[in-house]
């Protein structure tokens, strides 16, 4: 299940027309970074745009947002192995996680 969650979103932000943000971030893996705004202010659009931006493959990210509903009704050790599975699945531990 956690695993066609995860295929299921990346075939979704691929087909996602996302524009250009005023914000940035500093792109880096050493520190963690927080987006945080109202409901509905446009937070997952940024996550998007950072990831078709920065022309992340399949392989570099995970991306799981926890007010979807199929993932919620996941049982919790499931979700918890979403790391474990996407290595599984590309060979690699993500390099980013959003």
């Amino acid at each position: 299940m956690i695993d066609e969650y995860m295929l299921n979103k990346k075939e979704d932000i691929k087909n996602l027309t996302v524009y250009q943000r005023e914000t940035s971030f500093a792109n880096t893996k050493e520190f963690v970074i927080t987006v945080v705004g109202p409901r509905r202010a446009g937070k997952s659009y940024y996550l998007y745009h950072i990831i078709k931006s920065n022309k992340l493959n399949d392989d570099e990210y995970l991306f799981l947002n926890f007010e979807d509903e199929s993932l919620r009704s996941m049982p919790r050790r499931e979700v918890l192995s979403c790391v474990a599975k996407h290595t599984e699945i590309y060979g690699k531990q993500p390099e980013y996680v959003f």
